[in-house]
């Protein structure tokens, strides 16, 4: 090496010892932290998937499976498992707020001044809507109904 080389040589190795001294502690914590970081995710995307797989368990255990009931204990689970799939209130109310078939004698005279809150509608017209579309709802889910049936139901029901 040359002699004019060399301070500098010194400054780069005292430079290294302080690294090596100083700083190391903080490598090694930062390594450690992460490391740590490193299994949270991997325990996080090890809960995700379990979610994953027992919605798809009790998906298949609620949908695929047959349980031994009688026939009234069947139409009881059934029943209540449509009103919990397709409430029929709240699909008719939905479609009463998307109504756009109101005349101006089912509006209320007193409108709001800002455009951003919509129309007032009177509150018989909109139940008379509400009827209305709820029957449209309860139709639609009889259709349903009807069509999951096979055809042996359907002739039995035919020729009760």
């Amino acid at each position: 090496m040359p002699v004019d080389q060399a301070g500098e040589f010194n400054r780069y190795i005292g430079l290294m010892n302080g690294i090596n001294q100083d700083l190391l502690p903080f490598v090694v914590q930062l390594e450690a932290q992460v490391e740590i970081v490193s299994l949270m995710l991997g325990w996080l995307t090890t809960c995700v998937l379990w979610q994953v797989n027992a919605e798809e368990l009790a998906s298949f255990i609620e949908f695929d499976t047959t349980e031994p009931v009688t026939e009234s204990e069947y139409r009881e689970l059934e029943r209540t498992a449509r009103e919990k799939s397709r409430p029929i209130d709240e699909l008719a109310e939905l479609l009463v707020e998307r109504h756009e078939g109101f005349t101006d004698a089912d509006l209320s005279p007193e409108q709001p001044d800002d455009p951003h809150y919509g129309v007032i509608v009177m509150p018989e017209s909109w139940e008379r809507v509400r009827a209305e579309k709820r029957a449209e709802v309860e139709w639609f889910d009889a259709g349903l109904a009807v069509h999951k049936m096979s055809s042996r139901q359907l002739m039995a029901q035919a020729r009760a």
